[in-house]
């Protein structure tokens, strides 16, 4: 009797044991589960180029999804179009690691110094994000020039010579847009800043080919190989 009261016991004991642990567990996952952020944002860019008849411009909103854990920055969006007045229609490709936002912003403003200083911290792009939600301050990108002096590439462009083949896509230096367009071209700025706009969708109506292809596939030129590769999601993500 007294081994199986003793049993008992050390059974009761065992279990509350177990309870206690598993509800632990329960709490800490329930604890890792609430320190988790995602937060939703929307940024405009914006591209000017002078040309013999005034500004030309084209903008796209584009959406970015911050997480905290994993530690991850999702971008959704569109390259911007520009349609210039000879016809043709210059295109400020995307980049897959969100290099538009970071390039106005991060590279370039507030954090510049602390990012030769220091490798920043995963938690300050997303300060530096909330701070420009609230303040809808308009942040231009460097000149070329500064780019050039900072050893950083600065953001792909192209035209077609026909927008519905792939294949006729031309690189355009962004310094020399008059190689590409004629006399009288120029890129004047370009601009990003947070807004509440819905996100853009118009470049698969000009482009219906990006319907057809995957995320990852190459675009070539049929007329001169590309110093560059180009692929669907550096116009549509």
């Amino acid at each position: 009797m007294g081994n199986n009261q003793q049993s008992l016991k050390t059974a009761r004991t065992m279990m509350t044991r177990f309870s206690i642990v598993s509800a632990m567990l329960m709490v800490s996952l329930f604890l890792a589960g609430c320190s988790k952020q995602e937060v939703d944002y929307k940024y405009k860019i914006t591209v000017e180029v002078e040309t013999p008849d005034g500004v030309a411009s084209g903008s796209a909103v584009r959406h970015l999804k911050y997480q905290s854990t994993p530690f991850a920055i999702i971008q959704t969006g569109e390259a911007v179009m520009i349609d210039m007045p000879n016809g043709k229609t210059l295109f400020k490709l995307m980049d897959i690691d969100t290099r538009d936002i970071h390039f106005a912003t991060f590279y370039w403003d507030d954090f510049t110094q602390a990012r030769e200083k220091r490798d920043y911290k995963r938690k300050d792009f997303k300060v530096l994000l909330d701070e420009a939600k609230e303040s809808k301050r308009c942040f231009r990108y460097p000149s070329i020039a500064d780019a050039t002096e900072r050893n950083i590439d600065y953001p792909q462009f192209v035209y077609f010579d026909d927008g519905q083949d792939p294949n006729s896509v031309q690189i355009v230096d962004p310094g020399d847009l008059e190689t590409s367009f004629g006399e009288g071209y120029k890129l004047k700025q370009i601009s990003v800043q947070m807004t509440e706009e819905p996100v853009s969708h118009k470049i698969q109506k000009r482009l219906a080919w990006l319907k057809t292809g995957w995320l990852y596939d190459p675009i070539t030129s049929r007329r001169n190989s590309l110093d560059i590769s180009i692929y669907h999601h550096n116009f549509v993500q």
